[in-house]
């Protein structure tokens, strides 16, 4: 189960759009991590990913896919609440241990004859009529296990877990970025603002090839290749080969058809007076801080 956040509050045409737009994506980096055995579902507010290699799809959207605000490995059934229980029973009674406190936390959307919270006490109850001789506790508020329960019109989906996506927009539904590069620390995280952002990426390194080590380059490769319209591409990334023109930087920033410019702090400190005030500039972490863990899941990913 995929859930977003920022595309919910578009307008209905805008949140259509890019629901469409997130969808190919998740299929685009299903396939191109070697996927095959997938669906993509659209279910309004909901996305859902069937495959046999649930472990696997989870970790790629999660950490790959731009516009995912979390998600979940659920078990689904009917919305009948006989088989809500026995779901539970089948897939979750062996996550309680001996005197673990838990609680229910329901939701549903469409007509029933139970509410959301009437679901949660249902299956409370009948979690602890059926698991008597471990001593669970219902604790409301801080407790050692949360079985969560979704109700969408007549299905049910049954989970434990919920996994941080990277949020932001679905890949390219918004316009070209040139990203100046110069074989900084910063490089990457500087891309993958961009990337969460929505934006198409064009890579413009200050340095030479012969002055960017080869893991670097790699890594820069393989995050290029999370864009579809990149994917194919032979010249992804510009490098110089003679010494760094400004002149030549603007040309190429207007050929490509860019709508702005992003580069770390240190690029900014040296060239920001000698680029037209037309362009616009960002410089992601002046205001964003770097997230190193996101960094290093999206690194050790891209790379494999």
């Amino acid at each position: 189960m995929v859930r977003f956040s920022e595309i919910a509050i578009k307008g209905s045409k805008t949140r259509k759009w890019l629901t469409k737009r997130l969808i190919s994506h998740i299929d685009y980096v299903l396939k191109l991590y070697g996927i095959s055995d997938h669906s993509v579902i659209n279910d309004y507010s909901r996305i859902f990913v069937e495959t046999s290699h649930l472990s696997l799809s989870e970790k790629l959207i999660a950490k790959l896919v731009p516009g995912v605000s979390s998600l979940s490995i659920v078990r689904s059934c009917s919305s009948d609440l006989d088989e809500i229980k026995e779901c539970v029973k089948e897939y979750f009674f062996k996550n309680f241990k001996d005197g673990m406190s838990f609680a229910v936390r329901a939701r549903r959307t469409g007509k029933h004859h139970f509410s959301s919270v009437e679901l949660g006490g249902i299956i409370g109850e009948f979690i602890l009529e059926n698991n008597s001789s471990k001593n669970l506790k219902v604790n409301l508020s801080e407790p050692d296990y949360i079985l969560q329960i979704e109700v969408r019109d007549k299905k049910a989906y049954v989970f434990d877990s919920k996994f941080k996506g990277l949020g932001g927009l679905p890949v390219e539904s918004q316009g070209r970025i040139l990203v100046l590069i110069s074989n900084e620390e910063v490089d990457i995280p500087n891309i993958l603002q961009i990337y969460k952002r929505g934006g198409s990426t064009k890579i413009y390194s200050i340095k030479k090839r012969e002055e960017t080590d080869d893991e670097t380059h790699q890594i820069l490769q393989k995050a290029l290749n999370l864009q579809p319209k990149l994917r194919n591409k032979e010249e992804r990334i510009y490098f110089p080969t003679d010494e760094f023109d400004i002149t030549h930087l603007i040309d190429f920033y207007k050929k490509n058809e860019c709508l702005a410019m992003t580069m770390s702090k240190a690029v900014f400190d040296k060239m920001a007076t000698d680029i037209p005030t037309v362009i616009p500039i960002f410089v992601p972490h002046l205001v964003v801080d770097v997230d190193k863990q996101e960094i290093e899941d999206f690194l050790s990913i891209s790379a494999d």
